[in-house]
């Protein structure tokens, strides 16, 4: 259901972590059937973060929910 969609996105988020934390990834992405990602432009970001430290990017979405969230 559309409306539990929130909740599911974190489980799956948790259980990947909680799979392959240890296996040495660096980050972990999480994206729609419809989305485009230009790999090189998201290395190219990425190169410049620190992946030891726990972060979401996306654009804070505050048009329905008060505090937001990450979309996109």
């Amino acid at each position: 259901e559309y409306r539990k969609l929130t909740f599911k996105v974190f489980l799956s988020i948790k259980e990947i972590y909680s799979r392959y934390f240890e296996n040495d990834y660096g980050w972990f992405l999480k994206a729609d059937l419809d989305t485009f990602i230009n790999i090189n432009n998201l290395k190219e970001f990425l190169s410049q973060k620190n992946s030891n430290r726990p972060v979401t990017y996306g654009f804070d979405f505050k048009v329905i929910v008060k505090d937001g969230y990450q979309s996109g």
